[in-house]
This record gives structure tokens, sequence and C-alpha cells, in this order.
């Protein structure tokens, strides 16, 4: 009997729990949506701040990392969507304001629905706060091989034409191809060398490998 006890009071006090919870949305509704509404206007803060950053870097040339861009993406998508919700949660109190009686049902969605998108907001705000929002473009005349072997078969043959042209540009003395190990850097030299012997680029193509151990 006392097992039975037991396991009758846990439950019971989990379904209180859930109850309370459930309550709490509608108890907290004004503070759940005025929440809501200064976290929205402190994440479009911060993606101001940052889209300063970002253009200040487009001016200087650089590139922006992928992890801003993908932010910048997310946090314009959450922010449409908070407009819409906020537009809706007025427009649900105006009904009422009409001589609507309040919809306990529908308190109680936006009331949730606010604080678990305040959650989400929040997280976009500590992910916001980037050491550095680009890096450096490579010096004319280096491409990097990552950029030719993970992308389509037109982007690498775009590459290697860019490379054979600057092979052929006199203002353009050292062409440098950079990438980690075994992306395929010396493939791709191999084959512009032919291609520029062929094209008649200049009458002897040599190749040398200098490793980090120089010989």
């Amino acid at each position: 009997m006392e097992i039975f006890s037991s396991i009758a009071e846990k439950i019971s006090n989990c379904l209180f729990d859930a109850a309370g919870r459930q309550l709490g949305y509608l108890f907290h509704y004004n503070n759940n949506i005025g929440t809501f509404e200064k976290q929205a206007k402190k994440l479009a803060r911060i993606r101001d701040r940052v889209q300063g950053q970002i253009e200040a870097a487009e001016r200087n040339l650089e590139i922006i990392e992928t992890d801003v861009q993908n932010w910048m993406a997310e946090v314009d998508k959450i922010s449409q969507e908070a407009a819409k919700f906020l537009e809706d949660e007025v427009n649900a109190n105006k009904r009422c304001l009409n001589g609507w009686c309040i919809n306990p049902r529908s308190r109680f969605r936006f009331s949730r629905e606010a604080k678990e998108k305040n959650l989400l907001i929040s997280q976009l705000q500590e992910d916001g706060k980037f050491e550095k929002v680009s890096r450096p473009a490579p010096p004319p005349g280096i491409i990097s091989s990552s950029e030719v072997f993970s992308g389509t078969f037109e982007s690498r043959k775009s590459l290697m034409k860019q490379i054979l042209e600057a092979l052929g540009d006199d203002n353009v003395t050292i062409i440098g191809v950079c990438g980690m190990g075994g992306v395929g850097k010396t493939t791709l030299v191999t084959e512009i060398g032919k291609q520029a012997k062929k094209d008649k680029l200049f009458d002897v193509v040599v190749m040398t490998v200098v490793s980090q151990t120089v010989n």
C-alpha cells in the first residue's frame, strides 16, 4: 500500500506542476508578450550593428564569414516571424476591445509562443557577439584550391580560365594556389601547365616540388 501511495503522490505532483505551468502562461500573459517585444527590438539593434560591420568589411573587399551570413539569415527569419506574431496579437486584443469576450485559449497560445520565442531570440543575441565578421580576401592572383574542388565542374573550369588569363598577364608575376593537403592542388597545377603549353603561353613548362624540408 505504501508503494501505491508513493506512486500516486508522485503522479499527483507531476499533474499539479504541469497544470501550474499551463496556468502560468495565462497569469504571465502581459509579461511574456512585453518581454518578447523588448527582446525582438534588442535583437534588431544587434543586427543593425553587425550589418554595419559587414558593410565596412565589404567596402574593404573582405570576405564575410559563413557563420555570420547564417546568423543574419536566421535573425531576418525570426524578425519577420516576430513582426507577424505581434501583429496577430494586437489584432486579437482589438477584437476583445470591440466587445468580444477574452479568449483564454488564444491568450494561452500567444503567451506560450512568446516565451518559447524569447529563448530563441536570447540565443541569437548571444550568438551575435562576433569577434570578427570577415577575413581578408586573398591577394590578386591567389586562388584557394578548396574553391576549385568544392564547386561545380563549370565553376572549376571558370577558375582555371582565370588562372590561365593571369598567366598571360605581364603584370602578374606570381600566382598562388592555396589549400589544405590532399585537396588536389598538384593535379590542378599540372592540368593548368598542360593547357598553358597547349595554348603556347610558354615554350617550356617546368614543375618542381618544394617540400617543407628543403633538399
